[in-house]
């Protein structure tokens, strides 16, 4: 049980931090994630990408130029919706201005076109990281599920450098990423 007080306080700790960001620096940090992204993406030639949409309001590094930049060079994008049991909807996003805010001001499809899983990339939020690559999420577990079943693709995590730490505490369930994007590249951890 001390584990989940930990992480309980852990993202307490890091909403706030990342909260008093200045909007400038965001808006600077997010700009370099987004250009390592697209770097690393042409590099591995990849073609079919899950991303999660930032929530900007909360200053999450932003995918939303990230996203339009892959529907811009013909990629599949295709983005997740949350579903009770921890699950996942990935949808297949063909235009970016038909996501609209849901009820927590979350961008979503008004309507849901399931895509069954065949990703290059997978691209996730995170509160924080840690050197072997475990993140600290938001604590309903959808990513460690959806990322558990698929253990063969390449996951990115997208973080700001001061929210790079040391260790993290790790649970049976929790599942690593193979890198991090940070405003200064990549931090790998498996090979992708």
């Amino acid at each position: 049980m001390e584990v989940l007080k930990n992480k309980k306080e852990l993202r307490k700790v890091f909403k706030e931090k990342r909260a008093a960001l200045p909007e400038d620096e965001w808006s600077r940090a997010s700009r370099s994630i987004q250009n390592h992204t697209k770097a690393f993406i042409l590099e591995k030639d990849i073609h079919r990408v899950h991303c999660f949409v930032s929530i900007n309001s909360r200053k999450e590094p932003d995918t939303h130029g990230l996203i339009q930049w892959m529907l811009s060079r013909g990629m599949q994008v295709f983005i997740p919706v949350m579903q009770s049991g921890r699950m996942l909807i990935h949808h297949h996003l063909t235009q970016f201005s038909e996501l609209e805010p849901n009820e927590y001001g979350i961008l979503e499809p008004p309507i849901i076109r399931g895509y069954q899983q065949d990703f290059d990339l997978i691209i996730v939020p995170m509160l924080a990281g840690d050197r072997n690559g475990y993140r600290l999420g938001y604590g309903k577990g959808y990513y460690d599920t959806f990322l558990s079943k698929e253990s063969d693709t390449c996951s990115l995590g997208l973080l700001f450098n001061d929210f790079l730490v040391e260790g993290l505490p790790v649970e049976a369930h929790d599942v690593s990423l193979s890198l991090y994007m940070s405003e200064d590249g990549p931090v790998l951890f498996n090979v992708c």
